[in-house]
């Protein structure tokens, strides 16, 4: 018995292993001969296997899972443990990462390349005022294609103390 899996969602840089059973040979439209493939872009892919007089053709298609990035709207950095920290609410991997935290003066309050770092709520040293800041969050992705798009969110936050 010969088969691929489903139509398959592929995370952002995340290899799939297709492996289609055991056979004498293979042919990909890649034009591998190996048993086992693996994928790290979207696409078709299709296999044909043989053994002896038996042969046939299986194929898979796999697509990119959508890079979801969401910005909460307040936090409360007041040392209690919770949600003492903003950022960044992520889906899958994201290149090119950066983040911008801006006071309604357009003044640079923090920023940041590293998503699993978020902003403190401190500037200068001090706790900034209970408010809303601007928060700007840059970042790329894979398309279904393969290439590099940037896309760029904006939003507000709310420091509540």
């Amino acid at each position: 018995v010969f088969f691929l899996p489903d139509d398959t969602l592929l995370c952002n840089q995340c290899t799939l292993t297709l492996d289609p059973g055991p056979a004498e040979n293979y042919f990909w439209n890649s034009e591998i001969q190996t048993r086992y493939l693996n994928v790290s872009a979207p696409g078709w892919y299709r296999v044909t296997m043989s053994n002896g007089e038996c042969t046939t053709t299986d194929s898979v298609r796999v697509f990119l899972k959508e890079t979801t990035l969401f910005l909460p709207n307040a936090f409360t950095p007041n040392g209690d443990g919770l949600n003492d920290v903003y950022k960044p609410v992520v889906s899958d991997v994201l290149n090119d990462y950066q983040m911008w935290i801006y006071n309604r003066k357009g003044e640079l309050l923090f920023y940041s390349q590293n998503p699993a770092k978020g902003w403190d709520g401190i500037f200068e040293g001090e706790l900034v005022a209970a408010s809303t800041y601007i928060c700007v969050v840059s970042y790329k992705i894979f398309t279904e294609t393969g290439s590099l798009i940037t896309r760029k969110q904006r939003g507000f936050v709310t420091v509540i103390r």
